[in-house]
């Protein structure tokens, strides 16, 4: 009975380590305005989605939260289909709510001419990876401003 049930553990266990998946990367590539309320604000957030596995990914939604030079910004939800295929990429567009207090720590940043990008980090989660649950994710990056907000040359 012992002997049954270690087998039965080992076969679980390997049976486990061969459904594992390594955690997609998750980039913002574009951020545009949208609408603006006197309280909140939305952007249409652009995110790049890579998948390093050997097999498809599927996600029922993602939600995120996003911070600009290290101060919280925004977040977001969507319960979009999400499909990244094998060892490729793709984009999603999601909505990014942010505050007028959140917005206005940024807008000096923004606008000061001093500054040609600007650090972000963005984490969350995606949920019902291929129907198993969810699985977070975390990435640093920078963000380039356009021409018209940075320093002149």
């Amino acid at each position: 009975m012992k002997r049954l049930l270690a087998l039965a553990a080992l076969l679980l266990v390997t049976g486990c380590a061969s459904l594992s998946l390594q955690k997609p990367q998750v980039s913002v590539i574009d951020i545009e305005p949208q609408q603006a309320t006197l309280l909140e604000q939305s952007f249409k957030l652009t995110l790049r989605l890579q998948n390093p596995n050997d097999r498809p990914l599927s996600a029922d939604g993602i939600a995120f939260q996003i911070r600009l030079a290290d101060s919280d910004f925004g977040n977001g939800v969507s319960n979009g289909p999400i499909s990244v295929p094998a060892y490729g990429d793709t984009t999603v567009d999601v909505t990014l709510h942010t505050t007028l207090a959140a917005w206005l720590r940024q807008a000096g940043r923004f606008l000061d001419g001093q500054h040609q990008s600007m650090p972000y980090e963005i984490s969350g989660h995606l949920n019902g990876l291929n129907g198993w649950g969810t699985v977070p994710f975390k990435t640093q990056g920078e963000l380039k401003l356009p021409k018209v907000l940075s320093a002149p040359q």
